[in-house]
């Protein structure tokens, strides 16, 4: 499991003014969880990966009125550059998959 501190201001034109929100940088802080198949570092790296993306669309779920995302899906796809921190507080490897 993670805990991560993403930094949500790359979401300022997708709320609006009208929503409420300041243009400051705002910080979210998510609690969640990835997996891969297999086990090692590279099976460590792409189960992290998958956390933080899980982590911004909580984020942008909570943000939009749809669920669809396919005007950020770019941001998505990207999710690790928004990720201001993370800490690893769990993981486990088995030789059939990865889990943080």
């Amino acid at each position: 499991m993670l805990r991560l501190s993403l930094t949500v201001m790359c979401l300022w034109p997708l709320v609006g003014a009208s929503s409420g929100h300041s243009m400051e940088p705002e910080t979210a802080r998510v609690m969640v969880e990835g997996s891969a198949p297999g086990a090692g570092g590279g099976a460590r790296a792409y189960a992290i990966s998958e956390a933080q993306r899980q982590a911004v669309v909580e984020i942008l779920e909570s943000l939009l009125a749809t669920g669809d995302f396919t005007a950020v899906a770019p941001l998505i796809d990207h999710a690790g550059q928004y990720v201001r921190s993370f800490q690893l507080l769990d993981q486990r490897q088995e030789e059939r998959g990865t889990w943080v």
